[in-house]
């Protein structure tokens, strides 16, 4: 990735390493025990070059043949559900800048979507943060949300099987609870 080295790091205040960790994140729904109602999912952000964010959605159990708004919002606190998360991410004085789009769920309640984010906003900005997935453009009243967290760029984790009880990574997540809601 041309432009992803040293003088970026030294720009952005930050390390080689700490950049190469924060060029990659996930959002993830997990149904109803996590607060999701039906939702589940996954959102995955990949900085592709200094401005450009690909983004990659794929949701089920939205409302069938209704259309959903994806849109990150100040703050990943969930305590309060959606109504925690301050408001929609506001970038360079552009209020409507964390709206990233919408997406049509099929009759099965299924959707995807691929964008780009608006080039102001760099994936090292946004983790920590929260999304949102609205049922059409209602906003935050009714939305499911989820944090925006670091994830391991392709090839940055080669580990099968976890260390701290040797099961499989790709199964582990099965094994971590829900919080109590």
């Amino acid at each position: 990735m041309a432009g992803f080295g040293q003088e970026l790091a030294e720009t952005l205040g930050m390390d080689v390493r700490t950049l190469w960790q924060s060029l990659a994140a996930v959002s993830e729904f997990k149904g109803e025990a996590w607060g999701h109602r039906a939702v589940v999912g996954v959102v995955r952000f990949v900085q592709v070059d200094r401005d450009s964010c690909r983004v990659e959605a794929a949701l089920e159990g939205l409302v069938p043949g209704e259309r959903h708004s994806l849109a990150m919002h100040a703050y990943g606190d969930l305590t309060a559900g959606a109504a925690s998360t301050g408001p929609l991410l506001s970038v360079a004085g552009d209020a409507r800048a964390g709206l990233m789009g919408t997406l049509l769920a099929d009759q099965s309640g299924c959707a995807e979507l691929v964008t780009t984010l608006d080039a102001r906003i760099p994936v090292w900005d946004i983790i920590g943060r929260a999304l949102l997935v609205y049922q059409g453009e209602q906003g935050p009243e009714g939305a499911v949300a989820s944090v925006i967290a670091r994830s391991a760029v392709a090839g940055d984790n080669t580990k099968k099987i976890c260390a701290c009880d040797g099961t499989l990574i790709w199964t582990a997540g099965d094994l971590i609870q829900p919080p109590k809601v």
